[in-house]
């Protein structure tokens, strides 16, 4: 609790009076995690281009920015897609049990549709029936 007091008193002096503030880390996991005001604004963020100057006006320059710079970091690799039936059966990926629930519900979709199409067709039957006694 001391701790937390210490950094609001450094951090009302750093906006009252421009004071340096102490940027010390938290490591223990029980302390609840400090961001001082501004720490995550736009301006901050974009300092890890080490850019000096903030010349970006919009949200969308803000995240091409940033998209750039963690595309310089982790560079990305294509990968070419393929289709829902190929990775289907990609034995890489094979799971028996997964692939029986799959099958599974399939059957009971094609039951499902196959009864709906049986009941719409006995409806029209009855119907066309009932309209010839009218």
């Amino acid at each position: 609790m001391e701790n937390l007091v210490t950094r609001i008193k450094s951090l009302i002096n750093h906006a009252a009076f421009k004071i340096n503030y102490s940027k010390g880390l938290v490591v223990d996991i029980n302390q609840p995690l400090f961001i001082p005001f501004g720490g995550d604004s736009l301006e901050s963020i974009l300092t890890l281009n080490n850019k000096s100057s903030f010349t970006v006006n919009t949200f969308e320059e803000v995240y091409e920015e940033c998209e750039k710079f963690y595309n310089n970091l982790f560079p990305q690799q294509l990968v070419n897609t393929s289709s829902k039936d190929e990775i289907i059966n990609d034995e890489k990926f094979s799971e028996p049990t997964v692939d029986m629930l799959f099958e599974e519900s399939l059957n009971n979709l094609q039951r499902y549709i196959k009864e709906n199409e049986e009941r719409e067709a006995t409806l029209e039957r009855t119907f066309k029936n009932t309209n010839l006694f009218f």
